[in-house]
């Protein structure tokens, strides 16, 4: 298991070879502050939890999605009803989560982004 500064210095390099350029070659590690490295896998309450289909759960990701009162909007990966368990599932519905609370305060909804 690597260590939390191996972690760190091992994201910042894949950043940097990711976006770094010949003008800037470690731009990530450059910008750098501070981060905070969340190991899910030990955590008690979730042990690296992640969501997927079963059987007989084929609505469950448009139910748990539904606005509670039309005042508490959920969003995350498994609430998304088209994209397996991601990152771009958990963006995609933020994304339609906002346009549903624009709605609601009355404000134009903006169509929801491609990931």
């Amino acid at each position: 298991k690597l260590s939390e500064e191996k972690r760190k210095r091992l994201f910042l390099s894949q950043l940097d070879a990711m976006f770094g350029t010949q003008q800037e070659p470690n731009p990530a590690s450059k910008a750098f502050v501070d981060c905070i490295i969340m190991d899910w896998g030990v955590d008690p309450l979730f042990r690296g939890a992640y969501s997927h289909p079963t059987i007989g759960g084929r609505d469950a990701r448009a139910l748990m999605s539904t606005p509670l009162k039309e005042r508490v909007h959920f969003a995350g990966e498994a609430m998304n009803r088209n994209i397996n368990p991601c990152i771009n599932g958990a963006m995609e519905s933020a994304t339609i989560a906002v346009s549903e609370v624009l709605e609601s305060l009355g404000r134009p909804r903006k169509p929801a982004a491609k990931l």
